[in-house]
């Protein structure tokens, strides 16, 4: 089941230093949330997005709650 959203997204992307700590990038990047199902999520965005990138992103449901901190995997990048 993939459910349309088409709702405002704001992500960071998560850096693993080289000693394995892990923090967020201070770059704050959004886009639109076309779609979401238990597979993953379709975002639509003008920033740079690397395939293989943990994100973390929050972002609204029309009648729930807002989501923060969702954890994402960048699965795949298409370009215009």
């Amino acid at each position: 089941v993939r459910l349309e959203v088409f709702s405002p997204v704001a992500f960071s992307s998560i850096v693993v230093e080289p000693d394995k700590r892990v923090r967020l990038h201070p770059e704050k990047k959004s886009g639109l949330l076309l779609n979401l199902s238990g597979g993953g999520a379709l975002i639509s965005t003008t920033d740079r997005a690397t395939e293989g990138e943990y994100m973390l992103m929050k972002f609204d449901i029309k009648g729930f709650d807002a989501l923060t901190s969702v954890l994402g995997k960048v699965k795949r990048v298409e370009t215009s």
